[in-house]
């Protein structure tokens, strides 16, 4: 049977300057045989990273990555559905209002449901 413990484990939640959160979890962990493992995962609405770097007791490192459904920003391209976010002043209220869910429970919050 294999013994394996936790040294030590690190959970951090990260709010980048565009308002995206970044989850951050590190745990380090040594094996029976002196091998310590330190793994670090950050999740994010792009997906998912993975690093594991086994170092053995004579120093030898191994880096193991992954990336799942990591596609990088999403950059906005001009279309009619959303040529409002990229210049809003163009368009009347009426046009801005949204006839889905969210908007009705939004106008209902603040007293403006008019049905």
């Amino acid at each position: 049977m294999v013994h394996r413990w936790s040294q030590s484990f690190n959970k951090k939640t990260i709010i980048g300057p565009d308002g995206q959160v970044i989850e951050s979890e590190s745990r380090t962990v040594c094996e029976p045989d002196g091998t310590e493992v330190r793994t670090t995962v950050e999740r994010s609405p792009q997906g998912e990273r993975k690093r594991i770097v086994r170092r053995t007791p004579t120093g030898e490192e191994e880096v193991q990555e992954t990336d799942t459904d990591y596609n990088g920003p999403k950059p906005i391209t001009p279309s009619p559905e959303n040529d409002f976010l990229i210049n809003p002043s163009e368009h009347s209220a009426s046009a801005r209002q949204s006839s889905g869910l969210f908007e009705s429970i939004r106008r209902w919050f603040r007293g403006s449901d008019a049905g």
